[in-house]
């Protein structure tokens, strides 16, 4: 029966193992990919165009215009709307995103590339991804360390802590 026992035990641990790993594994790759997102912004975004917020808007942001690049930068209820000078090769006029402390009034440069008008990003925002991708990895990776703390847990055998069987003898 005990042995029943410790072997559940044992698959409970190889679980959690798992898990951590797996979620280690998720944090990882979704750094990578914020880390190399953030760099592609910053390689290929060299040109710059100046906006201004107008105001802000309340109401819930639709999936359907998620798709669109002049919401890339909106979430949730409140957002601002900025208006953009006129450039030749930027076509979006009003960009959606959200407050992150602006008001109305306020000046915000936006990058683009001029090969691809639609992949830009506003000043202020580029370092937010860099951020979370530097915190994506680390927790990734103390996943994995944990992982390995409780991989070497579950593999350990138990002492007989100097008590002795007496059905084997």
């Amino acid at each position: 029966m005990s042995n029943n026992r410790e072997g559940a035990s044992r698959s409970a641990k190889m679980f959690c193992v798992g898990l951590v790993a797996f979620f280690g594994l998720v944090f990882v790759c979704g750094g990578i990919f914020m880390m190399h997102r953030y760099n592609d912004f910053k390689e290929k975004c060299t040109a710059v165009v100046n906006g201004t917020v107008e105001r802000e808007v309340v109401g819930k942001v639709h999936a359907d215009d998620l798709a669109s690049p002049e919401y890339r930068y909106a979430a949730g209820k409140f957002n601002i709307l900025i208006n953009v000078e006129d450039d030749a090769v930027f076509r979006h006029k009003n960009i959606y995103a959200e407050i992150n402390g602006r008001k109305a009034g306020d000046a915000i440069s936006i990058y683009y590339s001029p090969d691809d008008p639609d992949l830009y990003y506003l000043s202020d925002r580029v370092d937010n991804d860099r951020t979370a991708a530097i915190f994506a990895l680390a927790a990734g990776g103390a996943m994995f360390v944990g992982a390995a703390f409780l991989l070497r847990l579950a593999l350990k055998t138990p002492k007989d802590n100097g008590k002795v069987d007496l059905r084997k003898i």
